[in-house]
């Protein structure tokens, strides 16, 4: 009967464990993807970057002729 019990007893401690495991694994797994979904913290003090001094332009084609649309605006009828 004592053999019994401790075989319930060792059963129990490894559901519990298994069980606080499980919950450890899916709790560090939702916070790694909140990190990760989080905004990037923005630094107000840090100088500007190149990107916000300098952006980029589109490269106008001097060649190119603007498109003619399909039928007249309705105002020059």
């Amino acid at each position: 009967m004592r053999a019994q019990r401790k075989i319930t007893l060792w059963i129990g401690v490894g559901g519990i464990v298994t069980l606080l495991f499980a919950v450890l694994l899916m709790w560090l797994v939702v916070y790694q993807e909140d990190l990760m979904s989080a905004p990037v913290p923005v630094d107000e003090n840090a100088p500007p970057t190149r990107e916000q001094i300098l952006p980029d332009t589109p490269k106008e084609n001097k060649d190119a002729q603007p498109e003619k649309p399909e039928k007249p605006p309705p105002l020059n009828q």
